[in-house]
């Protein structure tokens, strides 16, 4: 084994289920490596997180920015109240909404409006009721195409629409109602210009007929046989819509639709943490989107079982949590002002996502990832193992200065030894390498290796190289 190279994983895995040891990826991202022809991929940490706005009323629960809308400040929904941002961080309150539910918003060329605690909103400087005399149920999620502002009703088929550029104009007979199938109407997005009606069980594709008299109309045979679990269990990413529901055969699991066919995006060892969700939870799940070095993702929120967030890209899954919890920090994201950001889950705090920082609202984040290597029959030895890795990015001074990866190993795959740490180069030392001496012997039929940081530096990585020979 002399001089081998081993991948760390690309995708987060829990084989406990199965009877496996788990791969972890977390608070690391896979990226292929396209000037490493001898190297698949490299992982990158996820973005770090430096608070932009704070002290508002309570848990992010939405937020969005239009250029050309409100001087193109932000909006923000938190807590009970919801205000208008700058780009400077500056936030002033604009109104009060109720409930705890996610809050949606949908912008025109001209007009902006939004959903929370079953009622729809005019944003302007304030917030204006939108009265729509023939709904007999909450109003629960919106969106807009060709300047006319969609509305779904709660607990029925129907979704309603404003008159065009008169986002408060909702008269009485300008409702259209599902027809494929009975389920209910849980959520509303479109997609260029594709209106996209999500039920319980089922998602109906419509477009837009540019007549006065019938606006809108279903696409001839383009139903997809799956719905989702809640309001917020979809989002629009790359031009496509990825939501989390269940299909046909009864499996949960996350989807994207493209002509009108769901497309499974969900590994199986992601469907397995769907289901650990409880049904008391159900209704909180969430899936969010967010860009980030080039990279799309969608992010899978889990109450009570964990953040997970699928690249679009190359088709991997990576965690994200805080150290010591099971959690992720945020939920919503939205980009602005040529930067991006994120809300906070428990409290009223609206963080930029930043490419030279890698802390969490300045906590410390342990990155871990982790492999598995077969061994057949003999017992070979790990005379050294080096942990390939951007060296010399210590910083001038505190924690980080001398930073550490640390190594710990299981060579029956479950049972792993004590931590053992090495550096990984102080500043400028762009040659050291993370080496670890005299491991021992490997076990069939496989060892699991996990490594981790927690400084605060740019730890990019490109896998692992089993007794390379010292020079």
């Amino acid at each position: 084994m002399a001089g081998k190279y081993i991948p760390l994983g690309a995708n987060t895995y829990n084989g406990n289920a199965y009877g496996f040891p788990s791969v972890l990826l977390e608070n690391w991202f896979a990226e292929e490596a396209g000037d490493r022809n001898d190297r698949p991929y490299r992982l990158l940490p996820t973005p770090g997180l430096t608070s932009f706005a704070s002290g508002l009323n309570g848990a992010i629960r939405g937020m969005i920015q239009s250029d050309g809308l409100l001087d193109s400040k932000a909006v923000i929904a938190a807590g009970s109240r919801v205000y208008s941002m700058t780009s400077a961080g500056a936030t002033v309150e604009i109104g009060t909404i109720t409930g705890t539910d996610e809050a949606r918003f949908a912008g025109s060329q001209s007009d902006m409006v939004m959903t929370a605690g079953g009622v729809a909103f005019v944003v302007t400087t304030g917030l204006a009721p939108i009265s729509i005399p023939g709904a007999t149920g909450n109003i629960v999620d919106c969106a807009e195409l060709a300047q006319r502002h969609l509305f779904i009703e709660e607990g029925s088929g129907r979704f309603w629409y404003s008159d065009t550029a008169q986002p408060a104009s909702v008269p009485a007979t300008n409702f259209a109602t599902t027809e494929s199938e009975s389920d209910q109407l849980v959520g509303i997005r479109v997609v260029g210009d594709v209106v996209y009606l999500i039920g319980t069980r089922t998602t109906e594709l419509w477009e837009y007929t540019g007549s006065k008299d019938i606006p809108f109309r279903p696409i001839q045979g383009a139903v997809a046989k799956i719905g989702i679990f809640a309001k917020g269990a979809v989002t629009e990413a790359d031009g496509g819509l990825f939501a989390l529901g269940r299909d046909q055969d009864g499996n949960e699991v996350v989807y994207r639709i493209q002509n009108a066919q769901p497309v499974r995006i969900s590994t199986y060892p992601i469907d397995r943490l769907i289901a650990e969700v409880t049904e008391e939870n159900r209704p909180s799940i969430r899936l969010s989107a967010h860009g980030w070095g080039g990279h799309s993702f969608i992010g899978l929120h889990l109450p009570s079982v964990g953040d997970y967030f699928y690249d679009i890209s190359n088709g991997t899954w990576h965690r994200r949590k805080e150290l010591a919890e099971s959690r992720y920090l945020v939920q919503h994201f939205f980009a602005a002002f040529g930067e991006k950001f994120a809300g906070d889950v428990t409290v009223g705090t609206v963080y930029r996502l930043d490419l030279d920082v890698y802390t969490h609202n300045l906590k410390t984040v342990r990155r871990v990832a982790s492999t598995i290597i077969p061994v057949t029959d003999s017992r070979p030895t790990i005379n050294n193992l080096t942990v390939e890795m951007q060296g010399g990015v210590g910083l001038v001074t505190g924690q980080g200065q001398n930073p550490k990866v640390m190594l710990r190993w299981a060579v029956n795959g479950r049972t792993f030894s004590n931590e053992l740490t090495t550096t990984f180069g102080l500043e400028g030392e762009f040659g050291h390498r993370a080496v670890f001496d005299s491991l021992g012997e490997l076990y069939p039929p496989a060892v699991a290796i996990n490594i981790a940081v927690t400084d605060p530096v740019n730890a990019t990585v490109t896998g692992l190289v089993i007794n390379r020979d010292r020079l």
